[in-house]
């Protein structure tokens, strides 16, 4: 009974550390009538000397597609390093989906890093990342 008692126990705790604690904050609309908004899992950032990673998720309002497919939700883990001027980030690894359906998936190789440009929607989830 106590051994029950202590794996349900422990597999709840490894589920609460999973948990998302998706922040909000920004959203665009586009033209097009496309809505784009731009979350941070505050729950998944973690810092390694000058770099910070966390899962940054993109909502679209309207299904997207390309060649991989339809999607409406992409989540990527992206690496900020938050003491060069300017700051810049690169995308570690990238997952889209429609609903609740992966549609692709796959780890990023390259060491090529994105400049983040002042007043933009990356400064705004850089300055929130690199602060946390």
């Amino acid at each position: 009974m106590k051994k029950i008692i202590l794996i349900s126990i422990v597999a709840f705790t490894s589920m609460g550390a999973n948990a998302s604690e998706w922040v909000h904050l920004s959203s665009v609309s586009l033209e097009s009538g496309l809505n784009i908004s731009f979350s941070i899992d505050a729950e998944s950032i973690s810092e390694t000397g000058r770099y910070r990673t966390a899962f940054r998720r993109v909502d679209y309002s309207e299904t997207q597609f390309d060649e991989e497919g339809s999607y409406n939700l992409v989540i990527t883990l992206n690496m900020w390093d938050c003491n060069n001027k300017p700051k810049r980030n690169k995308i570690l690894s990238f997952l889209s989906r429609l609903g609740n359906n992966t549609v692709s998936f796959f780890n990023y190789k390259s060491e090529d890093w994105q400049i983040i440009y002042p007043d933009t929607t990356g400064e705004t989830l850089a300055t929130f990342v690199c602060s946390y």
